[in-house]
C-alpha cells in the first residue's frame, strides 16, 4: 500500500513539474521565441511586384493576405496593423519590401508612395 501511494507520489510531483514548465514557457520563454522568429521571418522576407488582391484566405482560418500578379500572397496573420496595409493597398499598386527591412512601400500610378513600418506584439510589455 505504502509503494503505491510513493508511485503516485512521485507521479503527481512529475505531473506538477511539467504543468508549471508548460505554463511557464507559453508565457515567458516561448512567447519571446515566437516573437523572434515572427519578425526574423518577416525581415528575410523580400518582394517586390503589383498587388493582384487584397483579402482573407478563409481556407486559411481567415489569414489576411495580399495576393501579388506573379502568383505569391503575402501572409499577413503575426502582422499587428494588417488592416492599415489592408486598406492602403489597391489593386494595381506596386509594393515593395526590401530583405532586412521591417517597412513595406505602396506606389501608385499617380506618384502617390505610402512607407508602412511592420508592427508586431510586443512579448515584453505583458
Amino acid at each position: 500500500m505504502e509503494k503505491r501511494f510513493l508511485y503516485r507520489l512521485i507521479f503527481g510531483f512529475c505531473a506538477l513539474c511539467l504543468l508549471v514548465w508548460f505554463i511557464l514557457y507559453n508565457t515567458t520563454w516561448g512567447r519571446d521565441q515566437r516573437y523572434n522568429t515572427i519578425v526574423t521571418h518577416y525581415s528575410e522576407d523580400q518582394f517586390a511586384d503589383l498587388v493582384d488582391s487584397v483579402g482573407y484566405d478563409y481556407s486559411d482560418h481567415n489569414s489576411p493576405k495580399l495576393y501579388l500578379r506573379d502568383g505569391q500572397n503575402i501572409d499577413l496573420s503575426f502582422v499587428l496593423n494588417h488592416k492599415e496595409i489592408m486598406g492602403k493597398c489597391q489593386s494595381g499598386d506596386s509594393i515593395v519590401k526590401k530583405k532586412s527591412s521591417l517597412s513595406i512601400s505602396i506606389f501608385r500610378s499617380d506618384s502617390i508612395m505610402t512607407i508602412i513600418q511592420l508592427k508586431f506584439a510586443d512579448t515584453h510589455s505583458h
